[in-house]
């Protein structure tokens, strides 16, 4: 995501994956949002992999199967991996908020 905050003629912009400014806040992704997230992703991905299968076997019992593992298995482990990066302060700056003019 990219926040920009301006500032009389001053354009700052900042690059964030868990914060937005909004003038004088700050708002954090939450656990709700980024486990929606992941179920939006993994219905794309997972139809995606379901349709490679199916033309590679012809078989829609093997296109099942792959559904039920790639959800199970991919949503937890994204889930896990979201919520990872989100307590690793690298690659965070503080930057003071900008009041409105």
């Amino acid at each position: 995501m990219l926040v920009m905050s301006t500032q009389a003629t001053n354009v700052e912009f900042i690059e964030s994956d868990y914060f937005e400014a909004n003038g004088e806040n700050m708002t954090v992704t939450t656990k709700k949002r980024s486990m929606l997230k992941a179920i939006s992703w993994r219905f794309i991905a997972t139809i995606t992999g379901a349709l490679i299968v199916y033309f590679l076997t012809g078989e829609f019992e093997d296109a099942g199967k792959f559904i039920v593992l790639d959800v199970i298995l991919k949503l937890l482990f994204y889930y896990g991996h979201e919520r990872a990066w989100s307590v690793v302060e690298w690659g965070h700056e503080e930057k003071p908020a900008v009041e409105s003019a």
